[in-house]
């Protein structure tokens, strides 16, 4: 394998294991509700870093279902994530909507430029790189990997016939399969606390997956996995890019990384359920965290 090819993989590889982290394969069962909406805030971006929006697809790849917003700060080595949710409301090209419909109303082969517009509206950060995925490919890749040992917390039990969804899982530790990783990050109807239990699995899982995989005795699968997500991934990254992204890669660890939601409250406008950005907090989080040092912003 040439150096090319393989740097084009590790940046497959990175992208990928970003959007696990906040389960790509969950977002449709969220179910968020909000009402109004405020003025974009007035956050400016200044700070080194390198900014990546990850968006998830549905199964008809018009809607974003997952949306990520990653900040690799390059003094710290630290990465910090912000969760959109699907439902937040937002003003469109037709009127008030939710941010996941934003890829659709794009122009046909850069559909990703509006969603980029609407969040960097919403949060007040530029985009260097973004990434929209097809999630198809996470089971196969699991199943390529050989799987990943975790220690199921609980029974987990959940049948949506809408969905074509059974979530099956007994307690204990052992080696979950694509199809069974896949229910595990997907789960959250039997979590005292639903989407944050469901989140705290999915970090879990991740460290698991990064702890277990992410070592040289697997390049010998790079070729499968390039194989099995080049086609459904739309990036600006090019080659030329992925060298620099080789401590972020070091940096993908479970003390590296902290994970944010947008703030926000639910509510529900003429009987459409909406999540509802709260302006004056989302400011707040992206100066005190994301923005938090001086130095010089990657351009």
């Amino acid at each position: 394998m040439n150096v090319q090819k393989f740097a084009k993989i590790v940046s497959v590889v990175l992208v990928f294991c970003i959007v696990l982290l906040l389960g790509v394969f969950t977002a449709r069962e969220l179910v968020y509700h909000s009402g109004g909406t405020k003025d974009a805030g007035t956050v400016k971006v200044s700070g080194g870093r390198i900014n990546f929006l990850i968006m998830a697809t549905d199964k008809g790849g018009m809607l974003t279902d997952t949306i990520m917003f990653v900040s690799y700060n390059k003094k710290t080595e630290k990465i910090n994530i912000m969760s959109i949710p699907r439902d937040t409301r937002v003003k469109l090209k037709n009127g008030f909507g939710k941010i996941n419909s934003a890829y659709g109303m794009g122009e046909k082969d850069k559909r990703q430029e509006y969603s980029i517009e609407k969040v960097s509206e919403l949060i007040g950060m530029k985009v260097n790189y973004y990434a929209v995925i097809n999630p198809k490919a996470f089971r196969n890749i699991i199943d390529i990997l050989g799987g990943v040992e975790i220690n199921v917390p609980q029974r987990m039990y959940y049948v949506d016939p809408t969905q074509d969804l059974v979530i099956d899982l007994q307690p204990g530790k052992q080696v979950l399969n694509g199809a069974k990783a896949e229910q595990f990050c997907r789960f959250r109807s039997g979590y005292a606390s639903a989407d944050l239990g469901r989140i705290d699995a999915q970090q879990m899982f991740v460290k698991e997956l990064f702890r277990q995989k992410l070592n040289p005795k697997y390049i010998g699968k790079i070729d499968e996995i390039y194989n099995e997500v080049i086609d459904n991934i739309n990036t600006n990254i090019e080659l030329g890019d992925v060298f620099s992204f080789v401590p972020i890669l070091k940096a993908l660890n479970g003390d590296s990384m902290t994970t944010y939601r947008l703030p926000g409250a639910p509510a529900t406008i003429q009987g459409a359920s909406y999540y509802i950005c709260d302006r004056d907090e989302t400011d707040k989080l992206v100066n005190e965290v994301f923005l938090a040092d001086k130095v010089k912003e990657e351009q």
